[in-house]
Formats: structure tokens, C-alpha cells, sequence
């Protein structure tokens, strides 16, 4: 683990990729592009560690836990390349142990994020990289508390674009989505209605994952080296922060320390040219207002 301007840097993972915090547990999981889920923890003194991993397939997104206790992943059995133009994307039930997995529904065109509403309701995005020709959708996994399980995935919007990040927001009762190429927009639930929140002038390097801090703050994971944006609805503010000796970002979601400190977990995609990112960072937010 190194120290960088504050930040703690978990290595020992093959190009990080989506993260869920388990706040309950004081606990994250963590998917990578080699297909692996990675359980890690924080130490008495607040050092992360990994404490336990299972590979679920070629490739690993989107993550979340769902109203019954499992996690839910995002991966498929093709390689990134493969996966990302379309070829076919499962959504599989993993618990929280790390002991057991299983496919829980198959046949989409990759699946991005992943996101839960407090009803129980699971929410993911499928796209692909065709520059001209995406075809992002917003899926939902309706939850059946009478029977404690989910039903199969119905569309709820298919104009997506490269529909990319995603997250459910206590602030905004609603859903914060990303498109690759496009922008940051809101979903309200149940009505599914959409408002864009940042377009792509606002961002030209791209969007990749996307979460909300406690006051309302949206952060954006740019896939440019360290580099993470914040944007104030409030203030109309869009802020950029470069983190240095940190390779692409993917993933961002917010947590507390030890010491009760808003932190913001960043995952590295890639650390330079061809080589897959190296794990987890974590920053309190509060540092980087102070820079």
C-alpha cells in the first residue's frame, strides 16, 4: 500500500473495475477484469486489506447487493473486447461470503452497472462500445418480497446510448446513470421519467462510473489517467481533481473511515498503456477540497 497525498492504495488486483460498499459490515467488494470479486476490509488502524476473492468469469462489472442478502455481479464468459461490442452478459447471485455463485439470468448485450433502490428493486445498464451505433438500455429485476426472490428483467428505457455507470440516490430518491459518450442524467422512480444533469460538453474525456455524497454532490470517474470530477448542483460548480500516480479510474463510491470522514473509493482500470490497474483508492474528501 502506498501513500499517495493522503490516500491509501490497496494493490493486488487486475484492472478494478466496480465497487459496493457494505456499510453494514463495514466492508467492500470490488470486481476486476480478470472476472474476480474481491472482498476487502478495513483494520483496526483503517489499513485495507483483502480478505477473500472468487472468480465468476472472463470479465467482472457491475455490483451491488440486493434485498435477499446476495450480491449481485455483472460478467460474462468473453473477453473485454468481445463483451463490450455486444457479445452476451449474465447477471449472477453471489454470496456474501464469497462461497458460492451462480447465474441468476443471462443473454444481455453486457451489463454496465448495477443498482438497487430501497424497495429492493434491482436496476442495471447494458451497452457497447459502437461509436456510432450504441445501444444502451436500463433494465429493471422487479423484487417479490412475498416470495423473497426476483422476477426476470424487464427494459424500462432503451435510448440509452452507451448507458455505462449507475447508482441509486438516497439524496435524489432517484437514479444517477452515465453514458460513455453522452452525459449524466437522473431517473425517477416509478416513473422513469429522465433529466440530463451534465452533458457532453461538460466532460469531452468521457463518463465512466458515477456516485452522490451527502450533500448532494455528483462524482464522476473519467477514463483519463487520476482524474475524478465533481458537480455541485446546487452552485452549477463542476470541479476536477487529478490524483497523482493513479492510473484510469472506473469505478467511485462513497464511504466513511474510522474517523467518520466522508472518503471517496476510486477503482484503477488501467495504470499505463496495456496494463490492467492495480486495485482500490481511497481519499477523504475533505483533503481533496483542501488541495
Amino acid at each position: 500500500m502506498n501513500d499517495l497525498n493522503g490516500a491509501q492504495f490497496l494493490k493486488g488486483m487486475s484492472g478494478a473495475e466496480n465497487i459496493y460498499l457494505d456499510n453494514s459490515a463495514h466492508t467492500i467488494y470490488v470486481t476486476d477484469l480478470r472476472g474476480t470479486v474481491y472482498l476487502v476490509a478495513g483494520s483496526a488502524r483503517g489499513e485495507l486489506r483483502i480478505e477473500d476473492s472468487i472468480h465468476v468469469g472472463e470479465l467482472a462489472l457491475g455490483i451491488v447487493e440486493g434485498k435477499d442478502g446476495y450480491l449481485y455481479v455483472g460478467a460474462t464468459r468473453y473477453a473485454e473486447k468481445e463483451y463490450l461490442t455486444g457479445k452476451g452478459g449474465s447477471l449472477h447471485r453471489v454470496s456474501k461470503d464469497l462461497k458460492h455463485s451462480e447465474v441468476l439470468f443471462s443473454g444481455f448485450p453486457g451489463i454496465n452497472g448495477l443498482a438497487a433502490d430501497p424497495g429492493g428493486n434491482l436496476y442495471f445498464t447494458t451497452g457497447n462500445l459502437r461509436f456510432l451505433k450504441p445501444e444502451g438500455r436500463l433494465y429493471k429485476v422487479p423484487f417479490d418480497s412475498t416470495r423473497n426472490c426476483y422476477d426476470e428483467p424487464v427494459v424500462i428505457s432503451d435510448d440509452l446510448g452507451s448507458a455505462n455507470g449507475l447508482y441509486y440516490s438516497d439524496y435524489y430518491a432517484a437514479l444517477i446513470l452515465t453514458e460513455t459518450f453522452g452525459g449524466v442524467s437522473m431517473v425517477y422512480i416509478p416513473s422513469h421519467t429522465r433529466r440530463t444533469i451534465l452533458d457532453k460538453t461538460k466532460m469531452i474525456e468521457g463518463f465512466d462510473d458515477v456516485t452522490v455524497d451527502s450533500e448532494g454532490r455528483i462524482w464522476v470517474a473519467e477514463p483519463v489517467g487520476g482524474c475524478i470530477k465533481v458537480f455541485d448542483p446546487h452552485e452549477k460548480k463542476l470541479t476536477r481533481f487529478h490524483i497523482e500516480g493513479v492510473g484510469v479510474g472506473s469505478s467511485c463510491r462513497i464511504g466513511t473511515n474510522k474517523n467518520n470522514e466522508e472518503v471517496i473509493y476510486i477503482s484503477e482500470r488501467q495504470h499505463k498503456k496495456n496494463n490492467d490497474g492495480r486495485g482500490l483508492i481511497a481519499i477523504p474528501i475533505n483533503q481533496l477540497f483542501e488541495e
